[in-house]
């Protein structure tokens, strides 16, 4: 009885040992390389250009009555969708000086309450105002995807009812566009 014992102790092990030997002869093994992450990018193009050099809107001698528009190129040139802001800042009233038919100026800010602005962007008005009520306002143009350029139009006119208190005035102000991801 004891051979018998061993005897089958012995089996087991050879069967266990073969059944081990097989199983460490078939194996498969798949490798994925060259896995990675990488961040998209933003990058608005003003007229072609970071940081435009210079003035989109250089408009002198303007008298009541006087309009006209610019377009201004938008362009997405990142990887990611995004959306679009305008914001009109750092607006200065400037007295320079007064002739005669413009009398004594009471206060400043005559010239930029006298130009009413209009922007359109992909064709939707986004506001129609007065220069002074625009200034400090963000403005919301909308959807720029990646790769794709639009055109904003900013009209302006000088009201009919201004009279000679703009004269020789002038108004200066930043104009600050933004590209954000939605």
């Amino acid at each position: 009885m004891k051979k018998a014992l061993i005897a089958t102790l012995a089996l087991a092990l050879v069967a266990t040992m073969v059944g081990l030997g097989v199983h460490a002869y078939f194996s498969d093994t798949e490798t994925s390389t060259g896995n990675y992450f990488q961040a998209g990018t933003l990058d608005l193009k003003v007229n072609g250009q970071d940081d435009p050099i210079g003035a989109i809107i250089e408009i002198g001698n303007v008298k009541p009555g006087d309009s006209g528009s610019v377009d201004v190129n938008l362009n997405n040139a990142g990887s990611l969708d995004g959306n679009a802001d305008l914001h009109i800042k750092n607006l200065q009233d400037l007295e320079n000086g007064y002739n005669e038919a413009e009398g004594v100026d009471s206060e400043p800010g005559e010239l930029s309450k006298a130009i009413t602005v209009t922007i359109i962007y992909d064709g939707n008005t986004i506001a129609e105002d007065e220069l002074y009520d625009l200034n400090c306002q963000n403005l919301i143009l909308g959807a720029l995807k990646a790769g794709v350029t639009k055109v904003v139009k900013i009209s302006w006119s000088v009201s009919t009812s201004a009279g000679n208190e703009i004269q020789s005035d002038k108004c200066t102000f930043d104009i600050e566009f933004s590209l954000e991801q939605p």
